[in-house]
């Protein structure tokens, strides 16, 4: 976004959560932030406001296939449901101010640059500022409405985190 008063994106979160969560507060300077920003999904792994800025970016991988063709339960619920879908996914994404500089790869990051990638300890790679997760999830076609629910990790692709996030929405697949 450019001019006098550019727009904000936040980053983080899918829409339509259910049982969302926040990565601190609303980090605004003037009121108007708040009216023209925008919050730029789906970024599962990562809580909103996780990333903020005037400049953003974000990629989605998935890979969808079926995972249930038909179940059908008894005692104490009898219900049957059909075509269940899975999914995988890698999600990544930044967000950066305009007149920060802006760096593919680094060795030795530093706090005025926004480093996508720096150098980890095996000597390959690993994100820097950039905000990555890996999932896996289930889609149930409930007819009005789709049920997904995704288990994400967040990584930076030399080590991903132990505490998973379940996250439950309701509306249509992206």
């Amino acid at each position: 976004s450019f001019g006098k008063h550019p727009q904000k994106f936040f980053l983080g979160g899918t829409p339509n959560w259910i049982n969302y969560r926040y990565n601190g507060g609303i980090r605004v300077n003037r009121i108007e932030e708040i009216y023209f920003s925008s919050f730029e999904m789906p970024l599962r792994g990562a809580g909103y406001y996780a990333a903020e800025g005037n400049r953003f970016f974000i990629a989605n991988i998935e890979y969808r296939f079926p995972f249930i063709r038909y179940l059908a339960t008894g005692f104490p619920l009898p219900m049957v449901l059909g075509n269940i879908g899975g999914a995988a996914f890698i999600d990544m994404g930044m967000a950066w101010d305009r007149g920060e500089s802006l760096a593919l790869y680094a060795d030795n990051p530093d706090a005025e640059t926004m480093t996508l990638f720096s150098k980890a300890p095996n000597g390959l790679f690993r994100t820097q500022d950039l905000l990555a997760s890996i999932g896996l999830g289930a889609r149930i076609n409930l007819g009005m409405f789709l049920l997904r629910l995704d288990f994400a990790w967040p990584t930076n692709f030399y080590s991903t985190s132990k505490d998973v996030q379940i996250l439950w929405s309701l509306g249509a697949d992206f």
